[in-house]
């Protein structure tokens, strides 16, 4: 099903943002009878990333950085990056990439959208709803097993010179999600998942690099993330965090949703009825 008000704008860069060389290739797998579960490998993150005390100690987020745009055949197109978040699941992203236009992404807990300037409002609905609002979920990896009923250790693999076990995450509802762990560091460094979109399915990988750590937690820097499908030229967007604090006090009216994603959210609700 579609969202209701999509508009593709400002060709397919703006795209690439609203989604969230060559083919999507998930790195070799190598399976051994002697691995750990994929349970143990996912409780053993959050520890390598600071402990689920420290992690419980934060309520709120605050990251502001750069982001490049790039695609096959194109001039990258650069600019700036803001996302606030806060407890239980409030998200919101603000990107302007200057000439190209404005994206606005966000969820208030119920409903979860975007917002292009110029152009209009899409409002999430089915599948990709629950997907969206269950990834706005506040340190989320915390409580993976409310999210994730299923979840499998596929064996070891090699990513980018890292030896990483890989890990499956099937949700109820949704797409499944492989993640890869740092073997060393217990540190995850890559994750791969599908995507539907109106030109049929989209492959996306996503490496996150330059972990630093912040108010006791470790968190990457560096994100770039890979989009690529059939009939459709390879894009990349890359993300650097300059700032991220934690617990600081975010206006309500971030959370709020703009007239133009609320007229469309009523109108879809209509439409149901």
């Amino acid at each position: 099903m579609q969202s209701a008000g999509r508009r593709v704008v400002s060709g397919a860069l703006l795209v690439t943002i609203v989604v969230v060389g060559g083919w999507w290739c998930a790195p070799s797998v190598a399976q051994e009878s002697k691995l750990p579960s994929a349970e143990k490998i996912l409780d053993m993150t959050i520890k390598a990333q600071g402990g689920r005390e420290a992690f419980e100690k934060l309520t709120s987020s605050v990251s502001k950085g750069t982001l490049e745009l790039a695609m096959a055949g194109q001039s990258a197109v650069s600019g700036t990056i803001e996302t606030y978040r806060a407890a239980p699941n409030l998200r919101y992203t603000i990107v302007d990439l200057g000439q190209q236009g404005k994206i606005e992404i966000g969820c208030d807990g119920f409903t979860s959208w975007q917002l292009h300037t110029p152009g209009g409002p899409i409002v999430h609905d089915g599948d990709e709803k629950i997907e969206r609002l269950r990834n706005a979920t506040f340190n989320l990896q915390l409580n993976w097993r409310d999210y994730y009923p299923q979840v499998e250790c596929l064996g070891k693999a090699n990513v980018d010179g890292q030896s990483c076990y890989a890990v499956t995450l099937r949700p109820a509802v949704g797409r499944p999600l492989t993640k890869f762990f740092d073997r060393k560091r217990g540190l995850p460094i890559k994750e791969e998942t599908t995507a539907a979109n109106d030109s049929g399915e989209l492959f996306i990988w996503e490496a996150m690099k330059d972990y630093r750590k912040v108010d006791g937690v470790q968190l990457p820097h560096l994100i770039e993330r890979h989009v690529s499908g059939a009939g459709r030229p390879d894009q990349t967007i890359t993300t650097v965090w300059q700032s991220i604090e934690h617990n600081t006090t975010i206006p309500p009216e971030k959370f709020v949703l703009p007239d133009a994603v609320k007229e469309a959210r009523d109108k879809q609700r209509a439409e149901k009825k």
